[in-house]
């Protein structure tokens, strides 16, 4: 006997395709041909408000380069290693570096960074959503205490907006 009743509904590959936040993979072949590979990739809230043009490309960008620095420098023990990004440089920094100076150089960035946005009052509204994509509605009720739905997420989106901003003239993204 199982514990679950035999009439759940669970997720299919057509439903998955349907709901917002998700987009199912497409591999281009040789030839120039693409086909679906029928794996579902679920989006960050960070990439979720770029996509819908709520902030801008600098902005998406200082957000993956806070997160990259995040996970560079090791404060994620939920992540394995990815050497592609290892060895492909995309984090940024000097090529010529070893692993222990890269995770210094990028421990020290993730800090200053971090001191910008405690100027700002944000820093811990962006881990949130950043670093454990939490959404920004959730992060308005989290934070705040807000009640309406839509209230929470347009107050939480506003900060995030400003803290992005911030972040991307901190690393040189915009002057």
């Amino acid at each position: 006997m199982t514990d679950q009743p035999d009439d759940i509904v669970r997720p299919t590959r057509e439903r998955m395709r349907r709901m917002i936040g998700h987009d199912e993979e497409v591999e281009t072949l040789p030839g120039g041909t693409t086909r679906k590979s029928g794996a579902i990739r679920e989006w960050s809230q960070l990439e979720n408000l770029h996509r819908n043009n709520l902030i801008s490309d600098e902005e998406y960008a200082a957000g993956r380069r806070y997160e990259i620095d995040h996970r560079m420098a090791g404060f994620d023990p939920r992540v394995t290693l990815d050497y592609r990004r290892m060895l492909g440089s995309l984090d940024h920094s000097s090529p010529d570096l070893d692993a222990a100076e890269r995770r210094e150089f990028h421990r020290k960035r993730w800090h200053q960074a971090n001191k910008v946005l405690k100027e700002c009052g944000t820093r811990k509204l962006i881990h949130w959503m950043i670093i454990e994509n939490i959404a920004p509605q959730s992060i308005g009720r989290k934070h705040w205490g807000v009640r309406g739905k839509h209230t929470a997420a347009g107050r939480a989106v506003g900060a995030i907006q400003t803290s992005l901003y911030r972040l991307a003239v901190f690393y040189g993204l915009i002057r």
